[in-house]
């Protein structure tokens, strides 16, 4: 079989397995959600809105351990191998401070001695904390128009609700129900003075517009599709069989991991099991896309190595947005409320150390 065969074949058995990984164990998470009897009481009134994600305790766990993952991925995988790389270069004669023909920018800041490599993980960083607030921005001028608020109260499966009262411009209205057997919902939706009640036997709970999940979605998985192209031209470069199939297992190795995390994660955001597959096609495409851009342009250009500019910057700010996204959307407690602090803290060292054992393991063979 020829190399060209091999990174292809390699190409799709990693966009299977990550795609698998990604969506299989959501759709059982979801299928599992179903047959669950809760009972959900949603009560709208016209100050705020909050939106209540997938607040159960093993998806929670799940997701504190593979915020441990990423912390030691980007801390202790992605930044040391991208100031390796920026330490080639700037010792290359190719780096902007070496060659002779320098812009008069570069002679404008080579005296500063900046950070660099620094400076772009905060760009990324900073990048990426916009995007948030830019979404943010748009939910609640979506939401004041609406002018709704929503609160969720969830109740045990063999508690039985009595009575449901609201405070506000209306009269408060009350709703019993008598049927302990069955899981009820209660929605009493009030815009300005006029309430509207509805009574369903399942869940509902209020989404944010689709666009706004696709829009999060996208912001979550960007950085780590930057880094999985990067992944794919590591494997497009090697020129034996072994390199190929060695690197393929190194990156296998983390990459399946992120994408369970990953997937977790987009659930968590999105609340749509077909929006999940879409950005889970897109995480999973960027390393063959990586090992073919390879293939193709082995013959008109040098893509050997991660030691030039354009890599560096791109997988420097793809480190600072997983920080923010490590730091702000997983560690945060009110991302765990089902999780004591200790259980938090001990699920964030598992996922670190499990990380660092796969990484000793790898070294080793």
């Amino acid at each position: 079989m020829s190399l060209t065969s091999d990174r292809l074949l390699a190409s799709g058995v990693l966009f299977l397995c990550t795609l698998l990984v990604g969506t299989v164990p959501v759709y059982l998470f979801q299928y599992w959600n179903r047959r669950r009897t809760t009972r959900t009481v949603v009560i709208t009134t016209n100050e705020s809105n909050k939106t209540v994600l997938s607040a159960n305790f093993y998806v929670q766990l799940v997701t504190q351990i593979g915020g441990g993952i990423l912390f030691f991925t980007v801390l202790a995988h992605m930044i040391p191998e991208i100031r390796e790389n920026f330490d080639k270069y700037m010792a290359s004669n190719e780096s902007f401070i070496r060659v002779e023909d320098k812009s008069e920018f570069v002679k404008a800041i080579q005296p500063l001695n900046l950070p660099f490599l620094e400076l772009s993980i905060c760009l990324g960083f900073f990048a990426v904390y916009l995007a948030e607030v830019l979404m943010h921005s748009l939910l609640d001028s979506h939401d004041s128009s609406n002018n709704l608020k929503e609160e969720f109260y969830d109740f045990d499966k063999k508690s039985q609700i009595s009575s449901v009262s609201t405070s506000l411009e209306s009269e408060p209205s009350v709703v019993q129900n008598t049927k302990e057997d069955e899981p009820v919902l209660i929605a009493i939706r009030c815009h300005k003075s006029k309430c509207d009640i509805s009574t369903h036997l399942h869940n509902v709970i209020k989404l944010e517009p689709v666009y706004i999940r696709l829009i999060h979605g996208l912001v979550i998985i960007s950085a780590f599709s930057i880094h999985s192209l990067f992944d794919g031209i590591s494997i497009g470069v090697k020129t034996s069989t072994p390199e190929i199939w060695t690197m393929f297992i190194a990156i296998c190795s983390h990459k399946l991991m992120i994408a369970l995390i990953l997937s977790v994660e987009l659930y968590e955001k999105c609340l749509n099991f077909v929006l999940v597959v879409f950005l889970m096609v897109l995480f999973a495409i960027m390393s063959p896309i990586g090992i073919i851009a390879v293939v193709l342009a082995e013959n008109s250009y040098d893509l050997n190595g991660e030691d030039n500019p354009f890599t560096i910057f791109l997988s420097a700010m793809a480190s600072g947005t997983i920080l923010y996204i490590v730091f702000f959307e997983i560690l945060q407690k009110d991302r765990a409320t089902k999780l004591r602090p200790i259980v938090q803290f001990i699920a964030i060292f598992i996922g670190f150390a499990l990380m660092f054992l796969v990484t000793i393991t790898m070294k080793e063979d």
